[in-house]
């Protein structure tokens, strides 16, 4: 049984994820311009939806704000500590939709370099402004105009992204994964949030082009579970763990937040049981780790399926 087959049910939404340049393009441009707006009429509130954090109050909660940061690092740490996994602090971590620098400041505090990329030059000049203010030097900012400037990116020994690519249509949601996972080091750790499940959702991209949402609406789309084990296993990336995260507010909805690692060359020419094996053996000599997967109902210890 091939574990990657997409099911019945993912095989009968209607979620296109592949399309041509010219239709990925105007994707992409769509996207740059929601956000650039939003950079430039509502920056902190278009990251953190709460009426405390508009432009006529942030004055007044920007300490609780920037705060708020530290908690969502936590969630990436706290997985990486629930399977013994050593994050790379010593190294470099790229932060996609770093947008004003909320969640950058505390990933600065425990990694040695962050690059922080956004599309909005808004949020960028916003970040630029704390992290000059908290004297921060260890975290460089980049403008993503176009697909190249990903493509520029030097290789990172982890990546974050949290509450990000879920603003982005699936072509776009998948291209950006896949581009990261492909700029990890072998042994690298990757964290990030996806909806996997939005009821009733559906995308085909000629219908979004044409109508697309109303300016000023926060979008949300999704990428089934499936469809992510499968770009993970052609990014030669093992998944550690995929765990219910609700941020999103949508009734019915799942949201995951997924830790994965890059294998190295010579871990992915091992077959799939001796690997499995390895695995087992690691884990049970750690006393932190739990042996065998998880069979709670809000965690999913799938990492074996993306070696399949």
């Amino acid at each position: 049984m091939n574990l990657f087959d997409l099911s019945p049910a993912v095989k009968t939404q209607e979620i296109e994820t592949d399309v041509d340049q010219a239709t990925m393009r105007a994707l992409l441009a769509r996207v740059a311009d929601c956000w650039k707006k939003f950079g430039a009429s509502e920056p902190h509130f278009s990251v953190l939806s709460e009426s405390r954090y508009k432009s006529d109050r942030i004055a007044q909660s920007v300490t609780h704000f920037y705060l708020s940061g530290d908690a969502d690092v936590r969630l990436f740490t706290a997985a990486a500590d629930r399977w013994g996994l050593a994050l790379p602090l010593s190294g470099t971590c790229l932060e996609l939709g770093c947008g004003v620098g909320r969640v950058t400041i505390a990933l600065a505090n425990s990694f040695r370099r962050v690059i922080g990329v956004d599309v909005s030059d808004g949020h960028l000049q916003q970040a630029q402004a704390i992290l000059r203010e908290k004297g921060y030097d260890n975290v460089e900012l980049r403008q993503i105009e176009e697909l190249a400037d990903i493509d520029r990116l030097p290789k990172s020994d982890s990546f974050y992204s949290l509450m990000v690519l879920q603003h982005n249509p699936p072509p776009v949601m998948q291209l950006l994964l896949r581009k990261l996972i492909g700029k990890l080091k072998p042994g690298g750790v990757g964290f990030f949030q996806i909806p996997t499940l939005l009821p009733k959702y559906r995308f085909i991209a000629k219908e979004y082009l044409i109508n697309m949402p109303t300016e000023g609406d926060i979008e949300m789309h999704a990428l089934p579970h499936e469809l992510v084990l499968r770009i993970l296993r052609k990014g030669g990336c093992e998944l550690i763990e995929a765990r219910n995260f609700d941020c999103i507010g949508i009734p019915n909805s799942v949201s995951e937040n997924f830790l994965i690692r890059k294998l190295g060359r010579f871990e992915r020419l091992l077959p799939y049981q001796l690997l499995k094996a390895v695995r087992r053996i690691a884990n049970r000599r750690n006393t932190n780790v739990r042996a065998l997967p998880s069979r709670s109902p809000t965690t999913h210890v799938l990492w074996f399926r993306a070696l399949g």
